[in-house]
């Protein structure tokens, strides 16, 4: 795992709600959040791996993916007119690229990372087999961390999506997702920083 290789996956992934309105969905609302969200992931992504600095536009392109969806339930209808831009039997696959981009996020933190912490190894002059060392380890911990957060989160989605009784929508499951996925992994991350911290 090097930081090249989590630039590509990070853009990819936070782009995927852009590349999938852009091949799927037509007319000029749906093509211009779909070039917005690309053009921003692609941003981020790149900021991540030359700067190494965490980027407040992150949060722009969840908003962004989420405006199609918010628009296509007719949430809005009531009081504006608004398009469809995604049918309701494409909703669930829109609804997984929103996913696939809160992955994009997790692989964007960790090319910050791994940038910031190859330039401090750097300026120690550590030998580069110590430097791949840490930054392996430290890679490791962090994904597994997301990956668990991400889980939780995944795993109430689908109690929700699946038991009748508390089947509320696609929306506001995907809200609690997204709760439970920031509570968790910041919980996590931070019981691991106080861990290291003692030591």
């Amino acid at each position: 795992m090097n930081r090249y290789s989590l630039f590509i996956a990070s853009f990819l992934l936070m782009a995927s709600p852009g590349f999938y309105l852009l091949a799927y969905t037509t007319g000029t609302i749906s093509q211009a959040i779909s070039l917005l969200i690309i053009l921003i992931a692609l941003l981020i992504s790149l900021n991540a791996l030359i700067n190494g600095k965490h980027s407040k536009m992150r949060f722009l392109v969840l908003i962004l993916s989420i405006i199609p969806l918010v628009l296509s339930r007719g949430y809005l209808t009531t009081y504006l007119p608004t398009p469809i831009i995604i049918q309701s039997s494409n909703l669930t696959d829109y609804v997984i690229t929103i996913v696939a981009s809160l992955l994009g996020f997790l692989f964007a933190g960790l090319t910050e990372a791994f940038t910031q912490f190859r330039k401090v190894l750097e300026e120690k002059e550590y030998e580069e087999y110590e430097i791949s060392s840490s930054l392996g380890s430290f890679g490791s911990t962090v994904f597994g961390i997301g990956i668990l957060s991400f889980v939780s989160g995944g795993l109430l989605y689908i109690l929700i999506r699946i038991l009748p009784p508390l089947n509320i929508g696609i929306f506001p499951a995907i809200v609690i997702f997204l709760a439970v996925y920031i509570v968790v992994f910041r919980f996590i991350f931070a019981k691991r920083k106080l861990k290291s911290s003692t030591r």
